[in-house]
């Protein structure tokens, strides 16, 4: 890889890029790190080096003073990179910013708060923000390439309008300086105190994310007891095929009370996990029900049961599969779902037939990752941008709500088109669909407004 392709690595990196660092106890972007001492400090840390004079030009402009300060750095050949400046230089910059009304102050010290900062940050790691360029433009006075760019700049424009209208001339010449490990002498030039404070005091960080779903009244739970309650009493006045598709239909009723009794269920990975299994099941039952194998698929579960049955207990003696159809009847042993032997095709395949590939698509891709754990749903399910603005947009782990994961209207969805199966095929609406507004509050205000009123 040549520098170019690392430098793009570094500027626009990809979430499979990053690796865990046991030492830092982080996932991070190794294309962003040198393999030395400072093994631990991002290249793009760089940039707060010049935080001192952004802060500057976001308070004041671009003044008379920021072509004077250019100027001195140009006579002196300083890139006025914070810690590189000797204790000379800071005086007579700071006489230079007096006659201004200004002040010079220092921004790497103890108790740096980085987020105190966010604008100047975004600015400075922005490419092509005129922060940005006019850190790489000192960096270029340093090498002696300001009369080289000023060659470009127009009259007519402000500063501010040259760095932005030649930036990329700018960031052209800069990628020279790169490819010279430019950048990793100047990490190299960081005191052990400079270092010190920008591990300590600039850790990584993630702004608090409320979970999206709350129950109101304790949500579904109430109502899905109410249905499991009277398909237990009437149970007997259904027949055969009605049993299993029932009980099926209990199945992921169950799923979602469970799921309702904690938060983090309801807005987590286990929310995913139950968006595949309960889209399994509603695809199972309306195959079934399509190609009328109720009655084949209600055998071969039992009989998958049975094995089932002998792997976990060594009753060898149980044989008969009549012996389980009678325990199914009696409500001693349930029917359960089984993906795998008996649907032979694949369930894109089923679903393109059952006329459920939109479905699919949106219920079945996503959440699949999350059964089978892959790197996806790790990074969905877990990873978050770092808050800090300091850092170098990376991500780290979200010790609360998952970015990415937002089961129940999908989970409502499902459910509904289950009930709207199962009250098709038994002839009247014997359940009734569920209402997400209805069910949960989707802000934190009104959950909480809810429990405090209830409390009073």
């Amino acid at each position: 890889m040549n520098e170019e392709e690392k430098y793009e690595k570094i500027l626009n990196p990809k979430i499979t890029d990053f690796k865990f660092d046991k030492k830092a106890g982080k996932l991070v972007n190794p294309y962003n790190m040198d393999n030395g001492k400072r093994s631990s400090m991002y290249l793009y840390s760089l940039v707060i080096g010049h935080l001192w004079i952004i802060e500057l030009i976001s308070q004041n402009g671009y003044g008379e003073y920021l072509n004077e300060i250019i100027s001195y750095a140009e006579n002196n050949s300083t890139n006025l990179v914070e810690w590189m400046l000797t204790e000379t230089q800071a005086e007579e910059i700071s006489d230079i910013l007096k006659s201004y009304g200004l002040n010079f102050e220092k921004k790497i010290v103890k108790g740096l708060n980085v987020n105190n900062y966010k604008s100047e940050f975004e600015g400075l790691k922005t490419k092509d923000h005129p922060y940005n360029v006019l850190s790489r433009y000192f960096h270029l006075i340093k090498m002696g390439h300001s009369k080289q760019i000023k060659n470009f700049f127009e009259e007519e424009l402000g500063f501010e309008e040259n760095l932005s209208e030649h930036c990329s001339i700018i960031n052209a010449i800069y990628l020279g300086l790169t490819m010279t490990d430019y950048e990793q002498t100047l990490i190299y030039s960081m005191s052990d105190n400079i270092i010190e404070i920008l591990t300590e005091e600039s850790l990584c960080s993630v702004e608090y994310q409320e979970l999206r779903y709350y129950p109101k009244n304790v949500g579904v739970i109430p109502y899905i007891s109410a249905i499991t309650e009277h398909v237990s009493k009437y149970w007997e006045n259904y027949s055969d095929n009605e049993q299993i598709l029932l009980s099926k239909l209990i199945y992921s009723l169950r799923i979602l009370s469970e799921l309702n009794i904690s938060l983090i269920g309801l807005n987590g990975i286990l929310s995913s996990m139950s968006t595949r299994v309960l889209f399994d099941n509603y695809w199972q039952s309306k195959y079934l029900i399509e190609n009328n194998e109720v009655e084949k698929y209600k055998d071969y579960a039992l009989d998958r049961l049975r094995l089932h049955i002998l792997k976990r207990t060594g009753r060898e003696d149980i044989k008969d599969i009549d012996i389980l159809r009678v325990a199914s009847e009696n409500n001693l042993i349930a029917p359960i779902p089984i993906n795998g032997d008996y649907f032979t095709k694949s369930v894109r395949e089923i679903c393109i037939q059952l006329g459920l590939k939109n479905e699919y698509d949106k219920f079945y891709e996503y959440n699949s990752e999350f059964i089978h754990a892959s790197l996806t749903a790790v990074l969905s399910g877990l990873m978050t941008e770092c808050s800090n603005p300091e850092h170098n947009f990376h991500l780290t782990i979200n010790p609360s709500a998952s970015r990415y994961i937002d089961s129940m209207p999908h989970i409502v969805d499902i459910i509904n088109m289950h009930i709207e199966l199962i009250n098709g095929y038994i002839g009247k609406d014997v359940f009734e669909k569920f209402d997400l507004e209805e069910l949960y509050f989707q802000n934190r205000t009104d959950f909480l407004q809810y429990m405090k009123k209830n409390n009073e």
